[in-house]
């Protein structure tokens, strides 16, 4: 299963919004892993508007736990599970899975 699209302009504007252009970081130590910088109120409202476009693109993937597998593993936790196995839609999965500290880690 891939999850790479046929065109990455899309993906790539979704990096700049969150400003991590790709091959630009900052400095020479990479993107900063503060908590000011990720755990800020914007930065979290701009993480989970830009989760929610992730999941608009990528609905056609397969059933969400399937991906939240794929990319995670056994690092998964089951507060995630929980969380995207109660999810009104797969959109709305596939967006928790995005937001879900797992995924944010990687």
């Amino acid at each position: 299963m891939s999850f790479l699209p046929n065109e990455p302009g899309p993906l790539l504007h979704l990096q700049n919004v969150l400003g991590m252009p790709l091959w630009q970081p900052a400095g020479p130590n990479g993107f900063a892993d503060t908590a000011d910088v990720w755990a800020s109120p914007e930065a979290m409202k701009l993480r989970l508007d830009v989760s929610w476009q992730m999941a608009q693109r990528f609905r056609e993937v397969g059933h969400p736990l399937g991906v939240l597998d794929t990319i995670t593993g056994l690092a998964a936790s089951r507060e995630t599970r929980d969380a995207m196995d109660h999810a009104e839609s797969r959109q709305q999965a596939l967006a928790l899975l995005f937001m879900s500290p797992e995924f944010q880690r990687r």
